[in-house]
């Protein structure tokens, strides 16, 4: 019997359980992207309140009802966790894996293949990559170029070009050995640290069929397919929570909550010039 948690997730993506395929896989990534938001709202207010204690990763069941209720979805650590939740639940074989110190991503095996899914890194990636098929494999969106290559025989590359210029996001990762619990733990340690960038920035950006809409701090940023940008600052908290609720789609983030804890951290989503932040949990 399928568990109630499973059945309001696939609701939520509106899709039905069907058996494990590759075809199935890529339905389930395509639609995961589409429909949570990369944000660090819940991140602040979960933080805030405790509500996961250490471990600070919610459960299936609390995922689904923290998005039923606030509709957060998260940063890598959480979405990425979540999706491999449910594709154990759904009949995949799939484990988490850490690319350099900073960032979680999910490897599933289907078929005698191995195949990178990574739904929390805020990138142009819709589908499940078969890293074992071609050596290199390029993902444009925009100005932006993900490539993902092979190194070795075990070790592979991530990185992220922005007009042409290699961003901090570049690491490398090893697809066959999951990452322990004791690191993962350690890579959550460090991301609720108050300088991490997570922690010290509001973000919310959400993937649609027609565009990437991105919001940090109090900048706007959409960006459409044929190249084209359009840019806006907000003025008010109340126009980053209009725009959020209603451009989003997502009226029960909890907006002015999140910037009244960033207030009580020190700080300010309006300064024009913030601190430059090392940023322990990037995308």
């Amino acid at each position: 019997m399928q568990k109630l948690e499973v059945k309001q997730y696939l609701d939520i993506l509106e899709l039905q359980e069907e058996p494990p395929s590759f075809a199935y896989l890529s339905k389930l990534v395509q639609a995961h992207v589409y429909r949570f938001p990369f944000e660090n709202i819940g991140k602040l207010l979960n933080n805030h309140n405790q509500s996961f204690g250490r471990r600070a990763i919610p459960t299936l069941s609390e995922f689904v009802s923290q998005f039923n209720d606030y509709q957060f979805g998260g940063t890598c650590y959480v979405l990425n966790t979540v999706l491999k939740q449910l594709l154990k639940e759904l009949g995949f074989t799939c484990y988490n894996i850490h690319l350099g110190d900073e960032h979680l991503a999910l490897i599933v095996h289907l078929n005698g293949e191995t195949l990178f899914v990574d739904c929390g890194v805020a990138a142009p990636i819709f589908e499940p990559v078969r890293i074992e098929k071609e050596d290199t494999h390029i993902f444009t969106y925009h100005a932006e170029t993900i490539i993902i290559k092979r190194l070795d025989d075990t070790t592979f590359e991530f990185a992220r070009y922005i007009k042409g210029n290699l961003t901090e996001d570049c690491w490398s990762f090893t697809p066959y050995k999951p990452t322990s619990k004791a690191f993962i733990n350690k890579m959550l340690l460090q991301s609720h640290k108050l300088t991490a960038t997570y922690m010290s920035e509001l973000r919310c950006q959400l993937w649609k069929p027609d565009k990437n809409m991105r919001i940090r701090n109090n900048q706007l940023r959409v960006y459409y397919p044929d190249g084209t940008t359009e840019k806006h600052e907000f003025k008010t908290v109340d126009e980053i929570e209009h725009c959020i609720h209603n451009e989003f789609g997502f009226t029960k983030l909890p907006v002015k909550q999140a910037v009244r804890i960033l207030n009580e951290l020190g700080v300010d989503i309006f300064e024009k010039k913030q601190a430059v932040i090392k940023s322990v949990e990037k995308s």
